[in-house]
Order: structure tokens, then C-alpha cells, then sequence
């Protein structure tokens, strides 16, 4: 289950600018961290060109003020040093 789908596996070959720019603008207007901030993003493994892609990523990422985390940290974020924060 994703809620980004970074499109790298479909149809005519993606270059690296091309798939850190529909993750980094998404597929919505505004503000990019609205849907950032909490999304599971699909990517497929084995595409040389999502592997150039993620340095951009991450650097649009920081940029954003966002920090990638693993998938069971998203869904279990109480190793997160939140202070305050109800489970």
C-alpha cells in the first residue's frame, strides 16, 4: 500500500529530474509537504534511474524540512522523539 506512486516503472522511460520532480511536487497543488509528510512512496527496485534520483529526492526532502523514515517507524511512531505524543 503506497499513497504516492513515484511512476518510475511505467511507461516511457522516466530520467532522474523527472521522477524526483513528481515526488518532490506531487499530485496535488500547494504545498508540497501537505502530502509528503506521512506518505508511503512507491518505488520500484532495480531502476538505475530511481537510484540517481534519490540523492534529489532526499536533498528536496531536507529542503522541505522532512527526514525519509522506514516504513515500520511511519506506522509505529513511537520510536520518533516526539514530545508529548499520545499512542
Amino acid at each position: 500500500m503506497w499513497t504516492l506512486d513515484s511512476h518510475d516503472a511505467v511507461g516511457q522511460p522516466k530520467t532522474p529530474v523527472g521522477v524526483a520532480n513528481r515526488i518532490l511536487s506531487g499530485p496535488r497543488r500547494g504545498d508540497p509537504r501537505h502530502f509528503l509528510d506521512g506518505a508511503i512512496v512507491l518505488f520500484h527496485a532495480g531502476k538505475p534511474t530511481t537510484a540517481r534520483a534519490m540523492w534529489r529526492i532526499l536533498d528536496g526532502l531536507a529542503e522541505m524540512q522532512l527526514q525519509p523514515v522506514r516504513l515500520t517507524t511511519l506506522l509505529d511512531p513511537g520510536d520518533l522523539p516526539i514530545e508529548n505524543a499520545e499512542r
